[in-house]
């Protein structure tokens, strides 16, 4: 598996899961575990971290969707947004299913054309093929099939605050952006933080 699809192993794990489950990224810090568990209960087929949208979407996307899906020979039509999947987790197999074999039809095709899109892809500041798959193909999919999706952050709260990236308003977690995660600031604020009140999950929370 190329470095490139960083998401692939994630999602092997995940279509193993037959029944409801929830995926937390290990560099996501859940800061009040009783808050975000109200929110993992309520009703959806999928529930994500939150959306992209907006200058976010078209400065992380934008473009470089239109290149990478016209190479591989991907549908035309396609949301114009992303979930940001820190979190993931399905209630509903068949959305399960649908979205999870999409990621691997996807990245079939990707890793045949992998040299081309490399080559394209790189004149880009921002550009992150396995976050083109990941998660603006969740996006899509979830639009095109009509599933419910929960956003643990609403767009409209959610923020960014500088080294440390994903911000929740509602102090539930944090999940620190790219490299950001990497500073030495954000390094002392995280064990802080764990030392305090926050518990670090690295693997699926079975609901």
């Amino acid at each position: 598996i190329d470095k490139t699809f960083c998401a692939v192993p994630k999602v092997l794990s995940l279509l193993k899961y037959k029944t409801p489950y929830i995926h937390i990224d290990g560099d996501l810090f859940i800061t009040d575990r009783k808050k975000i568990s109200e929110v993992f209960d309520s009703d959806y087929d999928v529930i994500v971290q939150s959306k992209e949208i907006g200058d976010t979407f078209e400065k992380h996307y934008g473009d470089q969707i239109k290149i990478c899906y016209d190479i591989i020979k991907w549908e035309k039509n396609y949301v114009n947004y992303a979930y940001n999947c820190g979190i993931i987790g399905f209630k509903n197999q068949l959305a399960a299913d649908r979205c999870l074999t999409q990621f691997m039809f996807m990245w079939s095709l990707c890793n045949y054309s992998l040299e081309s899109l490399k080559k394209e892809l790189h004149l880009f500041k921002y550009t992150d093929l396995n976050c083109l798959m990941e998660q603006h193909l969740l996006a899509h999919t979830c639009f095109k099939y009509n599933f419910n999706v929960k956003e643990v952050v609403p767009p409209v709260q959610f923020i960014q605050k500088g080294w440390c990236g994903g911000v929740d308003p509602e102090d539930r977690f944090f999940h620190p952006m790219g490299q950001s995660k990497y500073s030495e600031t954000l390094t002392d604020y995280r064990d802080w933080e764990t030392d305090r009140k926050s518990t670090r999950l690295n693997s699926s929370h079975r609901l």
